[in-house]
This record gives structure tokens, sequence and C-alpha cells, in this order.
């Protein structure tokens, strides 16, 4: 039989508690509130393994699933991962709903495997996180929208018969529809298409199929850069920035051994830029990181 001191003392430890997990409540949802959010589109260059279904950002783990540092093409840390935790100016809460393989739309250039194309990652925000949930209280100041897509769509593209400039206008109708419809977006970071005719996984294709990538890149790109002024000229509150990936992995790669490079040719090592024969390394996406984060220097995301 408990005695009157017990009694007592038990409902004293019970308000304890409640009074301790009221306390981190208040907490979280204070860090909720003065959070910054970032929803991130794009392909395996960017993915984590996000899943909409599963455990999504929050204080105290801002990238929600999977695990830090998630299921990168890289082994290890990834751009998004650099930026959420290392280079961020504030509490970022990052939605990486980027998927290995996707393309604009599959129906225009179909993925090298099952993926989930631009437009599938956009409804994925429309149905989840675009409705403004408790967990995603976001607003049109406080939420980058960065896209970086195209590699595949190229890549899986420039062989055909016809003319790749103009089918590169069919890329970006596409792609700027679904940009069109991300509702209430107002920050966007744009992100254009590395060399990728230089991966390991290339250097066996004859130079005219080498050339012929990286010319439909560029093309790519100059229009890239073209519709991202048309669409700032369109919304006037709107902020647009761009990352040119290209750029930056021609500088790396040109001067590797000045970036703390060892092969440029070989993948998997510690030395090496290529994470695989495909795929930057974590090393690799460390700077990647850091070259973003200048492009977006003074904003309220990254320093």
């Amino acid at each position: 039989m408990f005695s009157k001191f017990t009694f007592t003392a038990s409902l004293a430890s019970a308000a304890a508690l409640l009074a301790g997990i009221q306390g981190v409540q208040c907490k979280a949802t204070s860090d909720l509130a003065r959070a910054n959010f970032w929803f991130a589109f794009g392909d395996s260059y960017t993915t984590r393994g996000f899943s909409p279904s599963g455990t999504v950002p929050a204080p105290g783990n801002p990238l929600g699933n999977p695990a830090y540092p998630g299921k990168t093409t890289t082994g290890g840390t990834n751009y998004i991962d650099v930026l959420t935790t290392e280079l961020n100016s504030s509490l970022v809460l990052t939605y990486d709903y980027a998927v290995g393989g996707a393309t604009i739309n599959s129906t225009i250039v179909a993925p090298g495997h099952a993926s989930r194309s631009f437009v599938t990652q956009t409804n994925d925000f429309l149905q989840g996180a675009g409705k403004k949930p408790k967990s995603a209280p976001w607003t049109s100041e406080n939420t980058l929208f960065s896209i970086w897509i195209g590699i595949n769509d190229v890549g899986n593209s420039y062989q055909r018969s016809g003319d790749r400039n103009a089918f590169n206008n069919v890329l970006m109708d596409a792609y700027f529809k679904q940009v069109h419809i991300l509702a209430g977006a107002r920050n966007f970071l744009f992100s254009n298409v590395p060399p990728v005719e230089r991966a390991p996984s290339n250097r066996g294709k004859s130079d005219a199929l080498r050339t012929l990538e990286h010319n439909t890149i560029i093309d790519y790109n100059n229009k890239l850069a073209d519709r991202v002024a048309a669409f700032q000229k369109q919304y006037s509150g709107v902020k647009t920035w761009i990352w040119h990936s290209n750029g930056e992995f021609e500088t790396i790669l040109n001067n590797y051994k000045t970036y703390g490079f060892t092969s440029i040719t070989t993948w998997g090592g510690a030395g090496d830029f290529w994470g695989n024969n495909y795929h930057p390394s974590s090393k690799a996406h460390t700077l990647l990181a850091k070259n973003i984060a200048k492009v977006m220097k003074g904003t309220r995301w990254f320093t």
C-alpha cells in the first residue's frame, strides 16, 4: 500500500516529467518557428534517399530520413548534407526530393532505371510539405527551392537523331512548366549540368561522342540561363541564383592537384575526385558545397 508520502512524491515526479516533456515540446516548437526551409529537386548528384512518407526534417534532425548522411551516390556526405549541417547560417530544414536517375519528364526522356522525375518530385512536394503542415510552416520568404536536373536528360538523349539544340528547348519547356507550378516559391537556386563527358564512365567513348555530349550540355546550360533570366523578369518578387556547376567542375578537373586530388581518371580512392565512375566523391561534394555557399552568401540559408 502506498503511503501518503509515496503518493505525493509520485505525483510530484509525474508533474516534473510532464513539465519536462512540455518544456521539450515548447523548445521544439520555438526552434521550428525560427527555422528556414530548403526544398531540393534533382537526380543522383543531389539525392539522399529521402522518402516523403518517412520521418520529416525537424530541429535536431534537419534532413529527416534516412539517417545522416543518407543514401548518397558518394558513399558519404554530399553537398546537401554539407550545406545543411556545416555551411548553414541558420537552422535549415531540408527536404531533398531528388531521386537517382531522374529526368525532367519521363515521357520526354526516359530514365535509365526506375526513378521519379522532376514532375513526380514536384507532385510529391505539392501533396506533402507544399500544403504547409504543422511540421513544415514555411513561407515564401524563408524558403529556398533548388533544382539540379538535366544530367540524365542530356545523357540519355544526346545520341538521338535530330537537332539536339532544338530538343533542348523541349526540355526547357518541360522544366519551367514545373518551376511555374511550385506554388508559393519566391527564392530559386538553379544549377546547370556539369561536364559529365569527363566522367570515367565516358572515357571509353569516342572523341566525337564526347564532343557531342559536351556541346549539347553547353547549349542546355545556355538555354537554362536564358530561361532563368526570363523567369526573373516575369515575376518581380522572385529572387534567382544560378550555380554554374559546369564551370566549377572544369576548374577543379583542370587543376585537380591544386584542390588536393591525386587523380581524375580513377575513382573510389582517398585522393580521387570521382567517388565512382560517374559521380563526384564526398570530398569533391564538400568543395562543391563551399562554392554554392559563396553563390548564396549573405542569405538566410548559407554562410
